[in-house]
């Protein structure tokens, strides 16, 4: 592994824990908007509370896109990963596995392994 790979780490702790505190805070300030509309009416409050929620929706909905985005590439990465070792792998083969086995079969195997490792990750 390069020590480039960690290097998004810290963000996507980041662009996690952002995403979840804006779920954790979206029934927060539905019910100040309830509050402040129903209890204690208060127009000025209610507009503001809807500006604070639209706020910590966007936002959140930014940070679990990032977080999504820099999952799928992290998979995206791994999956090629395992496809250049694999064909390292069948490089590596003597030549009397070529005579004996067919191209077809060799290619379904791969074409077949990769897909399976791709879909258990």
């Amino acid at each position: 592994m390069s020590a480039t790979a960690y290097e998004h780490g810290p963000f996507f702790i980041c662009a996690s824990t952002v995403a979840t505190w804006g779920q954790e805070l979206v029934p927060h300030y539905t019910g100040k908007i309830i509050d402040s509309a129903s209890i204690q009416p208060n127009s000025q409050k209610f507009q503001w509370n809807i500006v604070k929620l639209m706020g910590v929706v966007v936002g959140c909905a930014v940070f679990t896109g990032t977080k999504a985005s820099m999952f799928t590439l992290g998979m995206a990465r791994l999956n090629k990963r395992i496809q250049t070792q694999l064909f390292h792998l069948l490089l590596r083969q003597g030549v009397g596995f070529f005579d004996t086995t067919k191209t077809g079969t060799i290619t379904s195997w791969y074409a077949e392994g990769e897909g399976l490792m791709s879909g258990i990750l």
